[in-house]
């Protein structure tokens, strides 16, 4: 096998590890797309190439569950919402290749983002690994330890939590340009009207414009478009006071 060609073991990925990724492959990039429905999701290469918006309801993902088969929703991390807003697929996957078209396999997904994480400085890195990482992040949006240990096939073992978690995480301000990262480290997704694009689902979230003055922007869409972005900035910049 070429060298540069890297199968994916089990190496656990660990917080250094996930930022070194992270810093490597920007939110926006089909690079990290796949790492984030990875390690938001815990979901297996097969399952991970499949995803597209039919997965997504009412600010939910399905997910197949690791120890049972079962499908099930789960919270949308607001991280992953961030990446999903930055990158999107087709109506049919989320992840396309080069070609701008689905993975043809699970060996093909599989080898590309191990050549990925190679890119990284992560030679050996691969999906599995991430199944360690992703026991940590699914607490966030309030699953059980019970229901973490279903999907991950983890059993969270507090003793190894010092070692797996030896380098502090960056807020979504490091990684999201400007206001986008205040709202969304407290975003509230809201379930949306039946059939309303690909992106069921609706924000909430707060933005800090001056110390002592909070904004929010309530019932923005999941699937709010760049036209329909630009209108409320073109709304927002008419009510500015041209004197400031």
């Amino acid at each position: 096998m070429a060298d540069n060609v890297v199968r994916a073991d089990d190496r656990i990925w660990r917080e250094e590890h996930i930022a070194a990724f992270e810093r490597r492959y920007p939110l926006g990039t089909t690079a990290r797309l796949a790492f984030d429905l990875a390690l938001y999701t815990a979901q297996q290469r097969a399952e991970l190439r499949r995803m597209g918006p039919d997965h997504i309801d009412n600010g939910r993902i399905r997910v197949r569950e690791y120890k049972t088969g079962k499908e099930s929703m789960i919270p949308m991390h607001p991280r992953l919402v961030a990446s999903l807003t930055l990158k999107r697929g087709n109506h049919t996957a989320f992840l396309l290749s080069d070609r701008d078209k689905p993975f043809a396999s699970d060996e093909s997904f599989g080898l590309w983002f191990s050549r990925k994480c190679a890119d990284a400085g992560l030679k050996g890195f691969g999906f599995r690994g991430l199944r360690q990482a992703s026991a940590r992040r699914l607490p966030e949006v309030g699953l059980s330890a019970r229901r973490v240990e279903a999907i991950t096939g983890i059993v969270r073992e507090e003793e190894r939590l010092p070692q797996l978690q030896s380098v502090p995480r960056p807020g979504l301000a490091q990684v999201v340009p400007g206001a986008l990262a205040e709202g969304l480290e407290q975003a509230v997704v809201s379930p949306a009207p039946e059939g309303r694009g690909p992106f069921l689902g609706e924000f909430d979230f707060p933005v800090q414009i001056r110390d002592d003055l909070v904004v929010r922007f309530s019932r923005l869409p999941m699937d709010l478009s760049r036209e329909e972005a630009e209108k409320i900035c073109r709304v927002i910049m008419a009510m500015a006071d041209p004197a400031r």
